[in-house]
């Protein structure tokens, strides 16, 4: 859409969880937080996700998240209790902004600040870093040390001996990089509160600049089985136990890019063999488009059909309404099988037709696969994928089994009886078993779809 982005995506290198797995494996800060971002990074090339401009890390802004706790204390919105640094919520009036808190009325701030202090009306601190919105109190800044964070700690000559909070982690990384004002916050659902929330009080309370971001777009939870995808419930899937193979990775980019970012993604095998077939669908047309268009793709003389030049148009303007209609990519991905569709056809009526009345130029092929790489500017599903644990997985040639030829012969069935409903299921199914149907004059034929 014409603007020039700056990305930036902060990573959690400690944390109350980070600190625990430590523990639990007998191993170092580094040595943990490594690992994970070694294999983030991996799944995110085999993904073809774009990576950001910056990766800040919070264990190198120490120093910054330090000055930021300062200012909060200088400002009058955070204080000291046994050893570590709170911020006050009851100091920054719109807090609760993003979820629509009920505004509570205003404890004793003092009493709060009291570690022995038993007052019913008193603004609770809590050193978690997850809490749900009933419980919302004071959130620590700087954690003062436990022995239970062993070696995981700072020596501020300001805050005393301990770590920083992670919601005061993301704030410091937001504004060195991006200002005091962001266009785009992104997070799950999940960190609605009291994360985000917390990142808008202690970050516009600091700066004084509101909003602390002018959007926010939250992703919803993928869902196994009906229930939240999660570790503690022992129901997660990684990326590398799902792609088995190049093909099985970018059918997940396109499961997921088709969704609708704020919904449930329901992950099953029924819809990921339903990506699979997609992606080969649009694998199949566009190297058909490539062949044709080949010899005229460098040429700027003639002009295309109407009939193509209408569809090409049409498309590509509903494919930008639909995009910037909060990134509705499943009707982007609707749009762009509709050209699908129609490219299928056009192609199935020259293949059938030996009068070369309906023939589709190398020009229309041209506009049909620029139109095509235009909407996958965005879905990215046209790539070269490396799998994560950096292998490729050999082609096997393969004959369809008799239940495909039965499936194929199902499907001439279909078309005589202009059953076409059930003629595209058909086919649909043969794609997704990685066969694409050819239609021509002595009848229909499997052709496996190369990856």
């Amino acid at each position: 859409r014409g603007y020039d982005v700056q990305h930036v995506m902060n990573l959690t290198d400690v944390d109350d969880k980070i600190i625990r797995r430590v523990r639990e494996e007998d191993t170092t800060l580094e040595e943990l937080t490594q690992f994970y971002e070694d294999g983030f990074r991996a799944d995110s090339m085999a993904l073809n996700i774009i990576p950001p401009d910056a990766y800040p890390r919070a264990t190198a802004h120490i120093e910054d998240i330090e000055e930021l706790v300062n200012t909060l204390k200088a400002r009058g919105h955070a204080y000291e209790k046994d050893g570590s640094t709170y911020f006050s919520v009851d100091s920054f009036d719109s807090y609760g902004q993003l979820v629509k808190l009920e505004r509570r009325s205003k404890g004793n701030a003092e009493a709060a600040r009291q570690p022995t202090s038993k007052t019913a009306d008193a603004t609770q601190s809590v050193d978690a870093d997850e809490y749900d919105k009933e419980n919302a109190s004071d959130f620590a800044l700087w954690k003062a040390y436990k022995e239970e964070d062993g070696k995981v700690f700072w020596e501020s000559p300001t805050l005393g001996k301990g770590r920083p909070g992670w919601h005061i982690e993301c704030s410091c990384m937001a504004m060195k990089y991006l200002g005091p004002k962001l266009d785009i916050h992104a997070g799950g659902v999940d960190l609605v509160f009291p994360h985000h929330e917390n990142e808008i009080a202690q970050s516009e309370a600091a700066s004084g600049c509101s909003p602390f971001a002018r959007y926010w777009v939250h992703n919803g939870f993928v869902n196994i089985g009906g229930e939240k995808m999660s570790k503690s419930l022992g129901n997660f899937s990684t990326l590398r136990q799902l792609a088995k193979s190049p093909l099985d990775a970018r059918a997940f980019r396109y499961l997921v890019v088709s969704s609708q970012y704020r919904s449930t993604l329901n992950l099953t095998d029924q819809v990921l063999r339903a990506a699979k077939g997609a992606v080969r669908r649009l694998d199949t047309l566009r190297k058909r488009l490539v062949e044709k268009s080949a010899p005229v793709a460098a040429a700027s003389d003639g002009e295309c059909s109407p009939e193509v030049a209408q569809l090409s148009q049409k498309v590509l303007r509903d494919f930008v309404r639909h995009m910037d209609d909060d990134l509705n990519t499943p009707r982007a991905a609707a749009t762009m099988f509709e050209l699908v569709n129609e490219a299928e056809r056009m192609l199935k009526r020259e293949d059938t037709d030996d009068s070369g009345e309906n023939q589709i130029s190398g020009l229309d092929a041209v506009l049909l696969l620029n139109s095509l790489d235009e909407m996958d500017r965005v879905f990215g599903v046209f790539y070269s994928c490396a799998l994560a644990d950096g292998e490729q997985h050999e082609k096997k040639e393969k004959e369809p089994t008799a239940e495909l030829t039965a499936l194929l012969e199902e499907r001439e069935s279909a078309r005589k009886e202009k059953n076409w409903a059930r003629a595209d299921e058909i086919r649909e199914s043969l794609a997704a078993a990685g066969y694409s149907v050819k239609d021509t004059k002595d009848g229909s034929k499997l052709i496996p779809i190369e990856v």
